[in-house]
């Protein structure tokens, strides 16, 4: 109830920072969505606020849960990202070796047919 009759709730509620909850906090969420007592159904009987509040905290703990589950598929992307960065110049110093190689040879070969055509 003294939550619930904070005046700036909805604000901070809006503005929180789901995607950067701490581990720690994220556990004791889990724990409060859990309780059998806390269900958005047993709430709404005390209170129609209580009950958003619940279903609120019941998203922000799925938001959690499924943002853990991204993390190691988003650094498995950054390292791919990384590599491919990684490939991209290399591929780039191999065909700047490539064009210089060709100008050499168009170079022999001019110089070949030089030499030939004076003999």
């Amino acid at each position: 109830r003294k939550l619930m009759a904070e005046p700036t709730l909805m604000t901070r509620m809006l503005t929180f920072d789901r995607d950067n909850i701490p581990d720690e906090k994220a556990a004791e969420l889990k724990l409060i969505v859990e309780d059998p007592d806390l269900t958005a159904d047993k709430v709404a009987q005390v209170s129609v606020t209580a009950k958003n509040l619940c279903l609120w905290l019941n998203a922000i703990d799925h938001y959690a849960r499924a943002k853990q589950n991204l993390r190691p598929k988003q650094a498995a992307l950054q390292q791919a990202q990384e590599a491919l960065q990684r490939a991209r110049a290399n591929v780039e110093a191999k065909n700047s070796e490539l064009t210089s190689v060709e100008a050499r040879m168009r170079k022999l070969k001019e110089d070949h047919e030089t030499a030939t055509q004076t003999v």
